[in-house]
Parts: C-alpha cells; sequence; structure tokens
C-alpha cells in the first residue's frame, strides 16, 4: 500500500469557491457547503462561511479517525485566504496553508485531519503510483474517452472550417493513440500476466 492519493481526500478549491460566486461581492460574509459523493453515495460534507472582508472561511463539520470506535468530533475552525492581481484586472485568492503558511489553491481533509495542502498531509497523485511499464494502458483509456467527447461534440464544423475544440480534441486523441501505439508490443506480455 503506497502513500495516500489527493484522489482519496475531500477537497476544496479556491477556483470552486469562485465558480459558485463566493468571491463575487468584495468584502460580503457568505455561507454554504459541499459535499462528496463515491458511487451515488453521500460520503462526507462540510459547511463553511467565507469571509473577504477579514480573509477567512471557516469551516464546520464532524470528524472522527477511519476504522475507529472513537466518539465523532465537531470540528470549527479558520484558514486563512491571501491574494495575488492577476495580469488584466483583478485578484486570484488563495488558501493559507494552516500548517506550513504555504499559498495553495486546493485543500484537502484526509482521516480525522484539518484541512491542509497536499504536501503538509504527505499526499501523491494516483497516476504517480502506476508503473511507467503500464502507463500506456492509462493512454488507451484517455483515447477512447477522447473518441466519445469527439462523437459527441455538437458543433464540429462553423462556415466549413474545424472549430478550435474540435481540432484540439482530435490532436489530443492522436497523440494518445501515438503513445498507445509505441507501447503495443509490451500488450502481449501485460494480458499474460
Amino acid at each position: 500500500m503506497g502513500r495516500p492519493t489527493v484522489e482519496d481526500c475531500y477537497s476544496i478549491s479556491t477556483s470552486f469557491l469562485r465558480k459558485h460566486g463566493y468571491f463575487k461581492e468584495v468584502p460580503c460574509i457568505k455561507g454554504g457547503g459541499i459535499s462528496w459523493s463515491r458511487c451515488g453515495k453521500e460520503v462526507g460534507s462540510v459547511s463553511f462561511s467565507v469571509n473577504t472582508l477579514d480573509m477567512y472561511i471557516k469551516f464546520y463539520y464532524k470528524s472522527k479517525p477511519h476504522y475507529s470506535d472513537e466518539d465523532w468530533k465537531d470540528k470549527n475552525y479558520n484558514v486563512r485566504f491571501t491574494t495575488t492581481p492577476c495580469n488584466l484586472e483583478g485578484v486570484r485568492f488563495w488558501f493559507v496553508c494552516p500548517f506550513c503558511y504555504k499559498r495553495v489553491g486546493t485543500l484537502h481533509l484526509y482521516g480525522s485531519n484539518d484541512f491542509a495542502c497536499r504536501h503538509c498531509l504527505d499526499l501523491s497523485y494516483d497516476s504517480r503510483n502506476h508503473s511507467k511499464k503500464y502507463r500506456f494502458m492509462g493512454d488507451l483509456f484517455k483515447a477512447e474517452e477522447l473518441q466519445k467527447k469527439i462523437w459527441d461534440l455538437r458543433v464540429k464544423y462553423y462556415k466549413g472550417k474545424k472549430t478550435k475544440r474540435y481540432r484540439e480534441l482530435l490532436r489530443r486523441s492522436e497523440e494518445a493513440q501515438k503513445r498507445f501505439e509505441m507501447f503495443a508490443p509490451d500488450i502481449d506480455k501485460f494480458l499474460r500476466c
């Protein structure tokens, strides 16, 4: 068993908050929540309030260690925000990790810990745990996924020319197909195991 991965955690990002309007009116205090589900079943939820006047987010949730008989504990704490100017106009919001004080775009919740950056929780990405030798299998699935996106694309041509989105999907699909074909001789070895 390797290190826990980002995909195993509950995560919240500043882009999620921006997309859902928590940073539209500055300064303001706005409450909300987020829930996570796996296989259609809700597995976790967190309530929060975003305060852009004092630059923090307050988390409210219950937590208990995995595989433990301990009681649920109420969690209630603040995580600071910071901003950086954007090139054209406005600002970008960032979390300040409560443990290492680094500026991060996403905080993760793993086990009974508090929200923290992936470095403090020693998290890896799932793709880093795959053997390089068999990564071509991922390219096969990626190529199939891209083919489905191409198939589902509503507008492929505009005024007789391929749309920018269609050209990009075709390019990415061809790259994934080439990477897969590069490792095609290894498929027999892989399937015999």
